[in-house]
């Protein structure tokens, strides 16, 4: 079976565009994070500043954002999109850690302090912790078939 999966893998690997290259697949949520697709947000922005032009491009949700409306509706629900969990206590063991609830104020801190929401001031892309590869997600959706709702238990 392995040398099965080998073969497959490395015919599929000698095409142009792989199948795990990009956030458009129906395996990728959310924050499937594609590097050829925050590049391209990214070379927006340059572009952009270099002309003059004030700009919140943001890349979340797999695209790049520039949409006001859209830029609104993400404003009107930070937690939604930036909030997450972290350990009580960083040394804690991961079955045995307390979690509790925080809030991105940036790409890589999590802010579990009251109010933290506040201190958002400018939008920015999805936070560093959150992002998963589009080739994670491929392994784990696609060839592994995970599901949320499927338990190893539920194998036999």
């Amino acid at each position: 079976m392995i040398i099965a999966w080998t073969i497959y893998y490395f015919f599929a690997s000698l095409t142009t565009d792989l199948p795990w290259q990009h956030c458009t697949n129906g395996y990728n949520d959310q924050v499937c994070f594609s590097f050829s697709g925050y590049k391209d947000c990214e070379q927006m922005r340059l572009n952009l500043t270099a002309n003059g032009v004030e700009n919140n491009i943001i890349y979340l949700n797999r695209t790049c954002i520039e949409d006001p409306a859209v830029l609104a509706l993400i404003r009107g629900d930070l937690e939604s999109w930036y909030g997450s969990q972290k350990k009580m206590n960083a040394s804690c063991e991961e079955e045995k850690c307390e979690m509790v609830k925080c809030i991105y104020t940036n790409t890589t801190y999590c802010d579990q302090e009251p109010g933290a929401v506040n201190t958002i001031t400018k939008l920015f892309d999805i936070p560093v912790k959150l992002r998963k590869s589009s080739s994670g997600q491929y392994l784990t959706k696609s060839v592994l078939q995970e599901s949320a709702s499927i338990e190893p238990a539920d194998f036999g």
